[in-house]
């Protein structure tokens, strides 16, 4: 096991080329996107990875708008058995729904967005791994001796 490990890390060493994080420039890439786009592993797990935090932002977004109309129903019910409360104008009521409905939509073209840019990516690099008969051939050939 000790030489497994030992292995994997000198080939990760050796993909680096020397290059750390500790003597590159700051925010300057260890490993380059090119070879990153090139590691379907790679792709396939940040793309779920991605996906399962932008979705648990929006159920925690949603639960926080959630409770919050659940608490001021509850604020206003106290409000008005005490005789405190002032209705809220009908057009205040229609503009919050309006604000809500049109949050609800920016989150789904969000989300939209996101798996359209998604699949456009997994498009284009199905597309630079198909051999192409020229560049595209030798160049898959050469990064797969890795």
């Amino acid at each position: 096991e000790v030489a497994s490990i030992r292995a994997a890390l000198q080939r990760a060493h050796d993909f680096g080329a020397g290059r750390s994080p500790l003597t590159t420039p700051l925010l300057t890439p260890v490993v380059a996107a090119e070879d990153l786009a090139q590691d379907t592993s790679f792709l396939r797990t940040s793309q779920a990875m991605t996906e399962g935090l932008a979705e648990r932002q929006a159920m925690a977004l949603q639960a926080v708008v959630d409770r919050h109309l659940e608490l001021e129903k509850m604020a206003m019910a106290v409000a008005e058995s005490a005789g405190t409360a002032q209705r809220a104008s009908h057009e205040k009521v229609e503009k919050d729904r309006s604000d809500y409905e049109k949050h609800k939509e920016r989150k789904e073209a969000f989300a939209q967005e996101v798996a359209n840019m998604w699949q456009e990516q997994e498009e284009r690099r199905h597309a630079q791994a198909a051999p192409s008969g020229g560049r595209g051939g030798s160049r898959r050939g050469a990064k797969g001796g890795r």
